[in-house]
């Protein structure tokens, strides 16, 4: 398994975005957190809705995973968040380093 990860989570307002990445980035469970505008197209209680969400992208790595889900749980206004990651099988390796050692203040 990857030590790299990206979680994928979207939100309703810009406001609970920068709620949760300001936790997550003080509390050094990640080391870079990208919040873009999107429109999402999605299926919810057996209808089509449409709606501008934020999406985040934080850059963490894989040890952090359950801290991160369990935090954007706690934090988030949706009644079922997506909280979804990927792992980064490469990349330039300065970055990926700065990553491990950005968390936890470098401790893993």
């Amino acid at each position: 398994m990857s030590r790299y990860i990206v979680i994928m989570c979207t939100f309703g307002s810009r406001e609970n975005a920068t709620k949760v990445t300001k936790f997550l980035l003080e509390s050094r469970l990640a080391a870079c957190v990208q919040l873009v505008p999107i429109e999402s197209h999605y299926w919810w209680q057996e209808k089509i809705e449409n709606e501008k969400e934020i999406l985040a992208l934080i850059k963490t790595h894989m040890e952090k995973y359950q801290e991160i889900q369990n935090s954007i749980t706690r934090l988030h206004t949706y009644q079922l968040p997506e909280i979804t990651y990927f792992e980064i099988s490469g990349g330039e390796s300065q970055y990926l380093a700065w990553i491990g050692s950005s968390v936890s203040s470098g401790n893993i």
